[in-house]
């Protein structure tokens, strides 16, 4: 059975839906940001040749080729036919939805609640118990703000701190109640880990304080790995092998240990530890050959006319 053919189109959808987890990945391995300008294999880079090998490295690549798949998968499993015109809207939407249920995936993969913020079970009693226990209905209605704040900051794609975010709470404290605080300020981190600990405090009087450790303390304190574990993805179906990521990158990192002087043989070894992270083994002269046509420029022999001299524009 034959491989099916990339859709350009699609995979440029997925690429700009994926954009925030893509960066995630990135700044969780120590990245600013997505340095590939446009989507490989897609309309504007269908042979992926200004793929960056950071997006390889990192696992962005790799969130590109498990979304596009899964989404391939629901458009063209699904009992309900998007006519064309609408193929592309419906297209996004299916790109949020596999979004959400990697998330939760993953999440679930690391032992966290894959809703962390659902309002039914324990967390339903506990944002009773703090609704009930506050007259001011305004902070009552920030505590239940705040408790799901927790379970959320908890379970972040990007969180590298073991600390809650207080200042980042104290502004949204302060949208809820319509008072200023000083960003920063002594007064302002005492107020809002005071809040903080009612919260626990609340919480581990109706759930137990089982459920708070393996809920909000334990997490806090242990999950602070790059998220999500996206391994490099194999070459993206449909892509023949001299254009696929893995190809374009080992011709790249050769041609670069090539010209540091290294030889032929000497570079292919270092290129293919750095992007197999193993050594070639056998005869490697066909592939020593195929890696100098392409990434070796060719060596002008005296009295050879250039392009330009052979075929002068008339």
């Amino acid at each position: 059975m034959s491989t099916p053919a990339l859709d350009p189109a699609l995979i440029d959808i997925v690429w700009w839906g994926t954009r925030d987890l893509r960066v995630s990945v990135h700044r969780a391995r120590g990245g600013r940001g997505c340095p590939s300008p446009r989507a490989p294999y897609g309309l504007h880079d269908p042979l992926a040749r200004r793929l960056h090998p950071r997006c390889w490295d990192d696992g962005c690549l790799g969130v590109l080729h498990q979304v596009y798949a899964l989404t391939i998968e629901r458009l063209d499993g699904g009992t309900r036919a998007a006519p064309v015109t609408t193929r592309a809207a419906y297209a996004r939407r299916v790109v949020e939805t596999v979004q959400v249920d990697l998330a939760r995936r993953e999440r679930v993969r690391r032992g966290l609640p894959a809703k962390p913020t659902r309002n039914d079970g324990v967390p339903g009693r506990v944002n009773t118990a703090l609704l009930q226990g506050n007259p001011d209905p305004v902070r009552a209605a920030w505590l239940v703000t705040l408790f799901r704040l927790l379970r959320s900051w908890v379970c972040r794609v990007d969180r590298v701190t073991l600390d809650w975010p207080v200042e980042a709470w104290a502004a949204q404290k302060s949208a809820a109640d319509g008072r200023t605080r000083r960003p920063g300020s002594s007064e302002t981190t005492a107020e809002i880990r005071a809040d903080v600990a009612e919260v626990l405090q609340v919480a581990e009087r109706v759930a137990g304080s089982r459920w708070v450790n393996d809920t909000l303390r334990a997490p806090l304190g242990t999950v602070v790995l790059p998220w999500p574990a996206w391994e490099p993805a194999p070459a993206m179906p449909g892509a023949d092998v001299p254009t696929n990521a893995e190809w374009s990158i080992l011709v790249q990192r050769y041609a670069a240990w090539r010209a540091t002087g290294a030889g032929p043989e000497a570079a292919l070894h270092e290129a293919c530890r750095s992007v197999f992270g193993v050594s070639p083994a056998g005869d490697v002269s066909d592939l020593v050959a195929d890696l100098e046509s392409l990434a070796v420029p060719p060596r002008r022999k005296p009295g050879d006319q250039s392009v330009d001299q052979a075929h002068p524009m008339p």
